[in-house]
């Protein structure tokens, strides 16, 4: 699942995994962050994980550490995979702390891939250099 407004590529990496992306368009109104009742209500059997980004591009959405535990706690009763696109962490230029998922709890730890790398942070646009940790296991719990 993807929230809209996304980065570009986002769909067509889903389509590279043999998966289909599913789109959740956010509402202007409401920052353009997803709500933990649209999260639960896109989520289907078929479901397999989440691409959050915070800061995203293109909209500039950050979300606080309260609205990532609301969407948390969909994804961990859900038991959805994470994949928490951190690339502009450094990035942020209204004093908001920045939080990932994945810091929240083990838990979260546990169902949460990490994508981020040096190329924003250090203006090195040009270079692909990152780390996407992630755990052991080979499928969603």
């Amino acid at each position: 699942m993807i929230p809209s407004p996304y980065w570009v590529s986002y769909t067509d990496i889903v389509y590279l995994t043999g998966a289909k992306p599913v789109v959740i368009k956010t509402d202007v109104g409401d920052g353009f962050k997803l709500q933990p009742a649209q999260l639960e209500a896109a989520i289907t059997p078929r479901t397999r994980a989440i691409i959050i980004s915070s800061p995203s591009n293109p909209a500039g959405v950050t979300y606080t550490r309260k609205e990532l535990e609301a969407l948390a706690d969909v994804i961990v009763r859900k038991g959805i995979m994470i994949i928490s696109d951190d690339i502009y962490e450094k990035i942020i230029y209204d004093d908001l702390p920045f939080y990932t998922l994945a810091q929240l709890s083990d838990e979260l730890k546990r169902l949460s891939i990490v994508v981020n790398g040096v190329s924003k942070t250090y203006s090195m646009t040009g270079w692909r250099i990152g780390t996407a940790p992630a755990p052991r296991r080979s499928s969603p719990p």
